[in-house]
């Protein structure tokens, strides 16, 4: 049996990738908490040269022996659909300081209906650090290069937090790569905007955040992403009206919003949904970071976004 710690082998890909595989991490595998039971993920490390930037793109891939599966109860109790359905591809792109990391569980989930791409963007997460400042404009290219690379037709792309607001940018400066998207815990209210405000709203959220949610995204400020580097991009989050671009969003939007949510107001939530032409919202179980601590009700609802016709 293989041991739960992550074994790496590193290969190497022609041209510009590189690939580490490796067994997830212990807890990744979901337990009844989440009501699922372990669900076997392979999960890949790719790194990769976009736009100048070097970054690293997590993998996800469907269980073996799921291939010929259709739509049934997975361990999840989802369901999974199967090759008749048709299987949609993800992107996941995750918030400010942190990384794909806090993905991981939802990502599991998601996996059991199509690939999954988590991207550590550049500067986060196992992508190195750059020492000059990069706008959401940047990021948002960056996933659309990445989604032209892999080749993914028409992805679900799923943005937390400063990453609604690059996927919504992506929506609305480059509508060929997605038609469907996905925005969680969608940045800043207005009234909220501004850097004292938006600290005091992050540190009452953490009071509402499981301590595995904390140690996920401290972890990755401090020891990954860094002050400094944190300090030149949160004026980007700050300064951007998500709001503005809505009625240019034609992609088919779904927003979620957890209901003990200290960063995003619920009603800021609702007026997005319904300011975007193809929107509608949906309240999850938790604080901010709500695909971590409610991992199946996002993994749901983000599949049946995926299946609407």
């Amino acid at each position: 049996m293989r041991s739960p710690l992550a074994r790496l082998t590193r290969v190497r890909r022609p041209g510009d990738v590189h690939r580490t595989e490796s067994s997830p991490p212990r807890w990744l595998l979901l337990s009844r908490r989440y009501g699922s039971r372990a669900i076997p993920v392979d999960h890949d490390l790719e790194r990769r040269t976009v736009l100048g930037f070097r970054i690293a793109i997590k993998v996800f891939r469907s269980p073996r022996g799921n291939a010929g599966r259709t739509l049934s109860a997975a361990p999840s109790g989802i369901g999974s659909a199967g090759p008749a359905a048709g299987r949609p591809s993800f992107v996941l792109v995750h918030g400010i300081g942190v990384s794909s990391r806090y993905f991981h569980p939802v990502a599991a989930l998601l996996a059991e209906h199509g690939d999954v791409h988590a991207i550590d963007l550049p500067g986060y997460g196992e992508s190195p650090r750059v020492h000059r400042d990069v706008t959401l404009d940047d990021h948002a290219a960056v996933v659309a290069e990445v989604i032209r690379t892999h080749g993914l037709v028409d992805p679900v792309v799923v943005g937390h937090s400063m990453g609604s607001q690059i996927v919504a940018r992506l929506a609305a400066e480059h509508p060929e790569v997605a038609d469907r998207i996905v925005l969680i815990a969608p940045t800043l209210d207005p009234r909220k905007r501004g850097v004292v405000r938006a600290g005091l709203a992050l540190a009452h959220d953490t009071l509402r955040e499981p301590l595995l949610s904390n140690a996920v995204v401290l972890g990755d400020y401090f020891l990954r992403c860094g002050i400094p580097y944190y300090l030149r991009q949160l004026p980007h989050l700050i300064q951007d009206r998500v709001e503005d671009r809505a009625g240019r969003i034609r992609a088919r939007t779904l927003v979620v919003v957890g209901d003990r949510d200290a960063v995003v107001d619920r009603s800021f939530a609702r007026d997005l949904a319904d300011a975007i032409p193809r929107g509608r919202l949906h309240v999850a179980h938790g604080p901010h970071v709500v695909m971590f601590t409610d991992p199946v009700g996002v993994a749901r609802a983000i599949v049946e976004h995926a299946r609407l016709g």
